[in-house]
Protein backbone atom coordinates (compact mmCIF):
# COMPACT_ATOMS: atom_id res chain seq x y z
CA UNK A 1 0.00 0.00 0.00
CA UNK A 2 1.35 3.41 -0.79
CA UNK A 3 2.60 5.60 2.03
CA UNK A 4 -0.18 8.22 1.70
CA UNK A 5 -2.90 5.62 2.28
CA UNK A 6 -0.91 3.94 5.06
CA UNK A 7 -0.46 7.25 6.83
CA UNK A 8 -4.21 7.92 6.64
CA UNK A 9 -4.80 4.62 8.43
CA UNK A 10 -2.04 5.28 10.98
CA UNK A 11 -3.43 8.75 11.82
CA UNK A 12 -7.08 7.71 11.89
CA UNK A 13 -6.54 4.63 14.10
CA UNK A 14 -3.73 5.33 16.58
CA UNK A 15 -4.58 2.40 18.86
CA UNK A 16 -4.58 -0.19 16.09
CA UNK A 17 -1.35 1.19 14.63
CA UNK A 18 0.44 1.94 17.91
CA UNK A 19 3.34 -0.32 16.85
CA UNK A 20 4.26 2.13 14.09
CA UNK A 21 5.24 4.85 16.57
CA UNK A 22 6.60 2.61 19.34
CA UNK A 23 10.41 2.97 19.38
CA UNK A 24 10.80 -0.43 21.07
CA UNK A 25 8.57 -2.30 18.58
CA UNK A 26 10.07 -4.57 15.97
CA UNK A 27 6.90 -5.79 14.27
CA UNK A 28 6.27 -6.26 10.57
CA UNK A 29 3.81 -3.36 10.53
CA UNK A 30 6.54 -1.04 11.80
CA UNK A 31 9.26 -2.34 9.51
CA UNK A 32 7.31 -3.00 6.31
CA UNK A 33 4.02 -1.12 6.65
CA UNK A 34 0.73 -2.42 5.31
CA UNK A 35 1.80 -5.10 2.84
CA UNK A 36 -1.10 -5.20 0.41
CA UNK A 37 -2.41 -3.29 -2.57
CA UNK A 38 -4.16 0.08 -2.52
CA UNK A 39 -7.40 -1.59 -3.60
CA UNK A 40 -8.00 -2.87 -0.09
CA UNK A 41 -7.70 0.56 1.54
CA UNK A 42 -11.48 1.15 1.82
CA UNK A 43 -12.04 -2.31 3.28
CA UNK A 44 -9.22 -1.78 5.82
CA UNK A 45 -10.50 1.70 6.69
CA UNK A 46 -13.97 0.30 7.34
CA UNK A 47 -12.56 -2.58 9.40
CA UNK A 48 -10.34 -0.31 11.49
CA UNK A 49 -13.22 2.11 12.13
CA UNK A 50 -15.07 -0.77 13.80
CA UNK A 51 -12.11 -2.35 15.64
CA UNK A 52 -10.60 0.88 17.06
CA UNK A 53 -13.53 1.50 19.49
CA UNK A 54 -13.38 -2.13 20.61
CA UNK A 55 -9.70 -1.69 21.44
CA UNK A 56 -10.43 1.59 23.21
CA UNK A 57 -13.03 -0.13 25.42
CA UNK A 58 -10.69 -3.08 26.04
CA UNK A 59 -7.91 -0.70 27.12
CA UNK A 60 -10.25 0.99 29.62
CA UNK A 61 -11.20 -2.38 31.10
CA UNK A 62 -7.57 -3.60 31.18
CA UNK A 63 -5.49 -0.55 32.17
CA UNK A 64 -2.57 -2.65 33.41
CA UNK A 65 -2.00 -4.36 30.03
CA UNK A 66 -0.75 -3.23 26.63
CA UNK A 67 -3.74 -2.93 24.34
CA UNK A 68 -4.10 -5.16 21.27
CA UNK A 69 -2.60 -3.64 18.12
CA UNK A 70 -1.91 -4.57 14.54
CA UNK A 71 1.26 -6.60 14.29
CA UNK A 72 1.16 -7.42 10.57
CA UNK A 73 -1.25 -6.67 7.72
CA UNK A 74 -0.49 -8.31 4.41
CA UNK A 75 -1.73 -10.21 1.42
CA UNK A 76 -1.13 -13.95 1.47
CA UNK A 77 -2.43 -16.44 -1.09
CA UNK A 78 -4.48 -13.59 -2.57
CA UNK A 79 -6.34 -12.78 0.65
CA UNK A 80 -5.98 -10.32 3.50
CA UNK A 81 -4.18 -11.38 6.67
CA UNK A 82 -4.64 -9.06 9.65
CA UNK A 83 -2.60 -10.13 12.69
CA UNK A 84 -3.04 -8.55 16.11
CA UNK A 85 -0.53 -8.68 18.99
CA UNK A 86 -2.91 -9.88 21.69
CA UNK A 87 -1.82 -13.46 22.33
CA UNK A 88 -1.97 -12.82 26.08
CA UNK A 89 -5.76 -12.38 25.78
CA UNK A 90 -7.25 -14.87 23.33
CA UNK A 91 -10.75 -13.69 24.25
CA UNK A 92 -10.12 -10.46 22.34
CA UNK A 93 -9.82 -12.28 19.01
CA UNK A 94 -12.67 -14.65 19.88
CA UNK A 95 -14.99 -11.67 20.35
CA UNK A 96 -16.38 -9.03 18.02
CA UNK A 97 -12.96 -7.80 16.84
CA UNK A 98 -12.00 -11.29 15.72
CA UNK A 99 -15.30 -11.72 13.88
CA UNK A 100 -14.84 -8.38 12.10
CA UNK A 101 -11.28 -9.26 11.08
CA UNK A 102 -12.31 -12.72 9.85
CA UNK A 103 -15.14 -11.20 7.83
CA UNK A 104 -12.77 -8.71 6.16
CA UNK A 105 -10.28 -11.48 5.41
CA UNK A 106 -13.03 -13.47 3.69
CA UNK A 107 -14.34 -10.44 1.76
CA UNK A 108 -10.83 -9.65 0.51
CA UNK A 109 -10.98 -12.77 -1.66
CA UNK A 110 -13.56 -11.01 -3.86
CA UNK A 111 -12.02 -7.50 -3.95
CA UNK A 112 -9.26 -6.51 -6.38
CA UNK A 113 -6.20 -5.73 -4.29
CA UNK A 114 -5.05 -3.19 -6.89
CA UNK A 115 -8.14 -1.08 -7.57
CA UNK A 116 -10.87 -2.17 -5.12
CA UNK A 117 -13.36 -3.37 -7.74
CA UNK A 118 -14.83 -6.89 -7.71
CA UNK A 119 -12.09 -9.44 -8.27
CA UNK A 120 -11.21 -13.09 -8.10
CA UNK A 121 -8.17 -15.17 -7.24
CA UNK A 122 -5.60 -15.34 -10.02
CA UNK A 123 -2.70 -17.76 -9.88
CA UNK A 124 -0.43 -16.54 -12.66
CA UNK A 125 2.84 -15.12 -11.33
CA UNK A 126 1.79 -15.62 -7.72
CA UNK A 127 -1.64 -15.67 -6.13
CA UNK A 128 -3.49 -12.34 -6.15
CA UNK A 129 -7.11 -11.23 -6.07
CA UNK A 130 -7.60 -9.04 -9.14
CA UNK A 131 -10.32 -7.77 -11.44
CA UNK A 132 -10.03 -8.59 -15.16
CA UNK A 133 -8.43 -5.23 -16.04
CA UNK A 134 -5.79 -5.35 -13.28
CA UNK A 135 -5.12 -9.02 -14.02
CA UNK A 136 -4.34 -8.25 -17.67
CA UNK A 137 -2.07 -5.39 -16.60
CA UNK A 138 -0.30 -7.65 -14.06
CA UNK A 139 0.28 -10.41 -16.63
CA UNK A 140 1.76 -7.91 -19.13
CA UNK A 141 4.04 -6.39 -16.48
CA UNK A 142 5.27 -9.81 -15.36
CA UNK A 143 5.84 -11.00 -18.92
CA UNK A 144 7.89 -7.85 -19.61
CA UNK A 145 9.92 -8.42 -16.45
CA UNK A 146 10.59 -12.00 -17.49
CA UNK A 147 11.74 -10.93 -20.95
CA UNK A 148 14.21 -8.54 -19.37
CA UNK A 149 15.35 -11.02 -16.72
CA UNK A 150 19.01 -11.91 -17.22
CA UNK A 151 18.37 -15.33 -15.65
CA UNK A 152 15.96 -16.45 -18.35
CA UNK A 153 12.26 -16.34 -18.90
CA UNK A 154 9.72 -17.58 -16.41
CA UNK A 155 7.23 -19.88 -18.03
CA UNK A 156 3.70 -20.25 -16.76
Amino acid sequence: MNSDLQNKLYKSYPLIFAEVNDPSACSSIKNFGVECGNGWFNMLDELCSKVEPIIREWAIQNPDKDHPRAYQIKSKFGGLRFYMSCSYDSSFMKGEAGRLISSAEIRSNKICSSCGESGEKRCEYGVKTLCDKCHEKNVKEMENRCKNDSFGNYSR
